[in-house]
């Protein structure tokens, strides 16, 4: 029986010393009462593995990135270009030629104009008559309504400039000054119609023509002569004078 307890105490001390260095418990293993004792040591192993969890879901989250990502593809997105086209033919019969560009030259008195609000609206004519050399614009619709309802090709007239041999000084002819043409002096003429040159019966041709006319007189002031016409300003108090190179 000595021996006996000799061995248990020798035995339980083994087991002692093993505890302490390894944190095993030997003891409740061996012992009847620890065998069906649930161990709790894995719980905290447990929840140690699943803390990453939030940091990780944390860490991923797209949705912010994703909006800033798609908005600046919206405001670098190439404008569509607009339109440079005209319902209206490019010439019609007569020597009428649209007028496609944001200026309108007269090769033959020299003059250069800016006409940009009148682009793809308004046709040009360069003629000679028995007053002499001439440069006239139109309203597109309007002269296209006159020549096919009535046959008359002077509807839609904004503004003609004239050199003609002597110089004007009245209220609808005004003096812009003189170019030498052919070795002779000219005096150039600025012409502005004060009848009515719209159908009264259309009130959209009345608007085309009155939002054309408004700009009349300052696009015949953008008018620039050439240097080798040998312009010289008017020095009428009443003139509308041109520039020149």
């Amino acid at each position: 029986m000595k021996k006996l307890t000799a061995a248990i105490a020798l035995t339980i001390a083994a087991a002692t010393a093993v505890t302490a260095f390894s944190g095993c418990n030997i003891i409740k293993s061996l012992l009847p009462f620890g065998k069906n004792e649930p161990s709790t040591a894995p719980v905290t192993t447990v929840a140690a593995t699943t803390a990453p969890a939030t940091t990780q879901a944390a860490t991923t989250e797209p949705p912010t990135v994703a909006k800033q990502t798609e908005a600046p593809a919206a405001t670098t997105r190439k404008p569509e270009e607009s339109s440079n086209t005209s319902e209206y033919p490019s010439q019609l019969d007569g020597g009428f030629y649209l007028v496609t560009t944001p200026t309108c030259a007269s090769a033959t008195l020299g003059i250069n104009f800016t006409v940009p609000e009148w682009q793809n609206k308004v046709y040009c004519k360069n003629g000679n008559s028995n007053r002499g050399f001439y440069f006239e614009f139109y309203e597109a619709s309007n002269l296209i309504n006159g020549i096919e309802k009535y046959g008359f090709d002077s509807m839609g007239l904004l503004f003609a400039v004239y050199a003609t041999d002597t110089e004007a000084n009245g209220d609808i002819e005004y003096p812009a000054g003189s170019i030498v043409l052919n070795g002779e002096k000219k005096y150039l003429t600025y012409f502005k119609p004060t009848d009515v040159r719209f159908d009264t019966e259309d009130k959209t041709l009345q608007q085309n023509y009155q939002d054309a006319y408004q700009y009349q007189r300052d696009y015949f002031q953008s008018g620039v002569v050439r240097e080798d016409m040998q312009y010289s300003p008017s020095a009428h108090t009443n003139s509308v004078n041109l520039k020149s190179n």
